[in-house]
């Protein structure tokens, strides 16, 4: 059983369900990182390719939402832009 070493709480809840529902399943990514790390057993490249193959995932999607969410909400450019570039 993994342990949980950060907790979602909804002060982090941004109002905008997908961008939360990603936000927690970082927080889960982070915390099998610090499972992974604190364990008695020696840690395997299988096992850090699978946090990195998740913080990508996460990265792109959530960057992508974010985006669009801007987009959606008229945000002015110049915030857009940097973020793009960003």
């Amino acid at each position: 059983m993994m342990k949980t070493f950060f907790q979602w709480d909804n002060e982090l809840a941004t109002g905008f369900k997908d961008i939360d529902t990603q936000h927690q399943g970082l927080i889960e990514v982070i915390n099998e990182a610090i499972q992974l790390c604190l364990s008695n057993e020696k840690i395997s490249e299988q096992g850090v390719e699978n946090i990195y193959v998740k913080l990508v995932k996460y990265v792109d999607e959530h960057f992508r939402s974010e985006e669009e969410l801007m987009s959606k909400m008229s945000i002015d450019s110049k915030h857009m832009n940097e973020h793009i570039r960003a």
